[in-house]
């Protein structure tokens, strides 16, 4: 996703854009701005409620919102909620001298946990943000139904506001949320009642335009960096650039017993080149090629944690603007939206659906 900044009364409230997958199952054909109020609260209250709110983050079914105060001091409201259940808790507010600004944060639900329970109501929603001298990380349980006490980071300078701002997605790895932070990622322990941060070795990992790179969970169970640049098509009678997308190393926690190194492994790397998705420049064949570029607009990477897809979306100076799913195994690419709007997007998730749940609520009815 994007900065987590405070929406504005411009803000739509949140649209969901199925793949074909999900329309032949839950029978969405196309867009919908009001499916999250009708499966969550039924109609009337739920359109109320997200009028103007702001996914940030979604897993594992589970979905957070950040709703709409009606003034920045009112400080910040969150709502996790699962729309195939309906399960819903809105947080208590972080206002007065609780308040922050831009933000990050992390969701770790029953599926998570040792013994995994995936209809279970549970979840821990982390959020990490600065205050003037650090950077500042808070917890909040539902099985306490309370935020935890404010820790600082234990491993790292206080984290550039710029850099907080581009966090985006984080990726949840054996009760750990991972973010890319420099050429390294920043760790912060989740299955724990406080947050606190892991030391990670570093990485190598070029620094990327926000929007680049993303964390993901490799086929055999181990963390992975996946990033997309443009390669040049040097067949084609105009300069033409397609979007290549690269696995360019896995990072295994050691745990003791795993025979795991707790090192980042650049062996098994793997590009695929998706020659369908053009982006045409001006200029000679002869020219340098840029490894990004403003003409791509390449706003959001979204990886699926449990199908493996990557979403993302392409803008103007494109072949095709839209937001686009990538099964990262079959390397099919799928158009769910059209436009170059998409590229102006400000919060972009990826929600995947909680099979059971859904199971189970076809079930009850």
């Amino acid at each position: 996703t994007g900065p987590r900044r405070r929406a504005s009364s411009a803000d739509a409230q949140p649209c969901f854009v199925p793949t074909a997958a999900a329309a032949r199952l839950i029978g969405l054909p196309g867009p919908s701005w009001t499916a999250l109020a009708d499966a969550v609260l039924g109609l009337g209250d739920g359109r109320g409620l997200f009028e103007h709110a702001r996914p940030v983050a979604a897993r594992n079914g589970w979905l957070v919102l950040e709703l709409r105060q009606e003034r920045y001091t009112d400080g910040l409201k969150l709502c996790v909620c699962n729309p195939t259940t309906g399960d819903l808790a809105v947080l208590p507010p972080l206002a007065g001298a609780d308040n922050l600004g831009d933000y990050a944060c992390a969701l770790y639900t029953g599926h998570d946990l040792d013994t995994p329970r995936p209809l279970s109501p549970f979840f821990r929603l982390l959020i990490v943000y600065n205050r003037r001298a650090f950077t500042a990380l808070r917890s909040y349980s539902s099985d306490t139904g309370r935020w935890s006490t404010e820790a600082k980071r234990s491993w790292g300078p206080k984290i550039a506001s710029e850099k907080l701002r581009e966090l985006g997605q984080s990726i949840v790895f054996r009760g750990v949320a991972y973010w890319l932070l420099g050429r390294t990622a920043f760790a912060v322990r989740l299955d724990t009642p406080e947050p606190a941060e892991e030391r990670m070795p570093q990485c190598g990992i070029p620094d990327l335009p926000p929007g680049w790179g993303a964390f993901g969970v490799a086929a055999d169970g181990k963390l992975m960096f996946v990033d997309a640049a443009l390669g040049l098509d040097y067949k084609a009678a105009v300069r033409s650039y397609h979007l290549t997308v690269a696995k360019r190393a896995v990072f295994c926690p050691s745990t003791g017993d795993d025979g795991c190194s707790g090192a980042w492994d650049w062996t098994n790397r793997y590009c695929i080149r998706l020659k369908e998705l053009k982006v045409r420049c001006g200029g000679s064949q002869e020219e340098k090629v840029p490894p990004y570029g403003d003409k791509v607009n390449l706003r959001w990477l979204w990886f699926c944690e449990k199908s493996g897809n990557l979403l993302f979306t392409l803008g103007e100076g494109t072949g095709s603007p839209g937001a686009f799913v990538l099964n990262m195994v079959t390397e099919h690419v799928e158009k769910v939206a059209d436009g170059v709007d998409c590229d102006s997007w400000r919060n972009f998730v990826g929600y995947e659906m909680d099979g059971a749940a859904y199971l189970a609520s076809i079930s009850r009815g």
